[in-house]
């Protein structure tokens, strides 16, 4: 496949997502949006890869959207006119999913079926953070920082940052930064929960694959059904959580992962997962 504006890697196990907009701040165009989404389809159907990392070429994350400031403040076009995807005006006015972003993006990285991994190598600012809350987990080095970013101009989130961010850091929290769009640094990140892990910068991408290697060694049956659990327990009670815990976990039993899992452990050995059921 090849792409203009992302990196897309395949190494082992593991698919890497690199958004490689650098001069820009990896700021999302139309374009990129569009490499994204075919790039985690691929992800989705390849079954071979068992997890993915996505992240920011060069020194940031991403910047957000990509606004034409400088053409603003020069006088070139209407504020109404800054962003890049002019369609997607279009159809936030009428209330529908933004299309190149929430439909084709946000919704399958959300819904990918392996482990996700948002590797923050800089700033992560606006739709950034929407990208980098829709993966399971984020890791960050010292260099990592986040924004909302929305309401410096004027603008509530439209991309899913509103759904993660309480479920992440808890409603007060989220409700802070959405609401002030303050800047919150690496350690500060790690401390409120919106960081899974913080390497050091030195080790940030060794650190990072290795993370990910582990997990992607890991049960992809069981897998897909502790995260499909994880997440639909959001709008569920406890006593339907648990029924469906029981449903999923007699499909973890009867897998041939599992019973390979138990003899391993009887021989003391490593388990290989191979997402075979029974």
């Amino acid at each position: 496949m090849d792409f203009k504006n992302i990196i897309y890697e395949k190494d082992g196990r593991l698919a890497r997502i690199t958004m490689n907009r650098p001069d820009k701040l990896n700021a999302v165009n139309q374009a990129m949006a569009e490499d994204l989404a075919v790039a985690i389809a691929d992800a989705a159907k390849d079954d071979a890869i068992r997890c993915v990392v996505l992240t920011g070429a060069g020194r940031a994350f991403c910047a957000g959207g990509d606004f034409r400031y400088r053409d603003v403040a020069e006088g070139k076009v209407s504020p109404d006119q800054a962003h890049d995807n002019r369609i997607a005006y279009d159809h936030i006015y009428r209330g529908h999913l933004l299309p190149g972003w929430v439909g084709t993006v946000m919704l399958p990285l959300h819904n990918l079926e392996k482990p996700t991994i948002a590797a923050v190598n800089g700033p992560c600012l606006g739709a950034g953070l929407d990208l980098a809350c829709a993966c399971d987990m984020r890791v960050g080095s010292p260099k990592t920082s986040f924004a909302v970013g929305f309401t410096r101009v004027g603008l509530a989130d439209d991309m899913g940052g509103i759904w993660h961010l309480p479920k992440i850091v808890g409603l007060g929290k989220a409700l802070e930064l959405l609401y002030t769009s303050d800047t919150v640094d690496a350690q500060e990140s790690y401390r409120i929960g919106l960081l899974n892990k913080l390497f050091p910068e030195d080790t940030f991408e060794a650190e990072t694959t290795a993370f990910a290697r582990r997990l992607s060694e890991g049960p992809p049956i069981a897998y897909r059904l502790i995260k499909a659990q994880a997440y639909r327990s959001y709008m569920i009670d406890m006593e339907l959580a648990l029924q469906m815990t029981m449903a999923y976990v007699s499909i973890a039993l009867k897998s041939e992962d599992h019973h390979d899992a138990v003899r391993a452990m009887a021989a003391k050995r490593e388990p290989v997962f191979q997402d075979k059921g029974h």
